[in-house]
């Protein structure tokens, strides 16, 4: 009993207690101890401010603020609404913010055309070179087949040759050999003709010294 009489003397703070506003249609607003402008004032608060409605007698409304504070306030002052002004100042608030983000999304966005750009032109440089590269590599092919086709006919003349040089170097023997031969034989056939002219006039020789004797006789 004793603790329920203790929380029966604490403000009204319940759980379901409704959350209201502080009107506009004046300025600020007064908050007294007590459901009258004969009670003492306690604070006053600013248009706008949000707070939890308590209790409610004649025309006057007992508050909650968020600080903990409680009091009373005049019950037109109140309402489930935000100001018009405070809404309006939201919304001015987020719409600043929203352009913020338009301006800052404008930006990230040109940045990103001017990226997308860049990366177009650096992918048509690279085409470009790619194709360039191809063509090159297409040259390289055909110079390569072009390449083995001259070293393949190099090397069958080249073979053919060491044929050749095997058979001339053979008939150059041969005509050495033969040359040799001749060469020789003319040697022999002269020596002949001379022995035997020399042997001729010898004989020659003697048969003339032998008529003269005959004829001396």
């Amino acid at each position: 009993m004793l603790f329920g009489l203790l929380l029966s003397c604490l403000p009204a703070t319940a759980t379901g207690a409704a959350k209201m506003y502080v009107s506009d249609i004046t300025l600020e607003t007064i908050l007294r101890s007590g459901p009258g402008n004969n009670y003492r004032i306690t604070a006053s608060i600013q248009v706008g401010t949000a707070v939890s409605l308590l209790k409610e007698e004649n025309e006057w409304a007992q508050v909650g603020l968020e600080d903990g504070r409680t009091g009373w306030i005049p019950r037109q002052y109140l309402s489930a609404q935000q100001p018009w002004r405070m809404t309006a100042e939201k919304l001015e608030k987020e719409k600043k913010e929203l352009q913020g983000r338009t301006i800052r999304s404008e930006a990230i966005d040109r940045e990103l055309r001017e990226e997308n750009a860049a990366l177009k032109r650096q992918l048509e440089s690279e085409r470009k070179e790619l194709s360039t590269l191809r063509q090159e590599h297409d040259a390289l092919k055909k110079g390569a087949a072009q390449y083995l086709q001259l070293k393949a006919a190099h090397d069958q003349l080249t073979s053919e040759f060491q044929q050749y040089r095997s058979k001339f170097d053979e008939v150059e023997k041969k005509y050495t050999i033969l040359s040799s031969s001749t060469a020789v034989e003319w040697f022999l056939t002269g020596a002949g003709v001379l022995f035997g002219g020399w042997l001729l006039g010898l004989l020659m020789a003697r048969s003339r010294r032998r008529r003269a004797a005959e004829l001396y006789r």
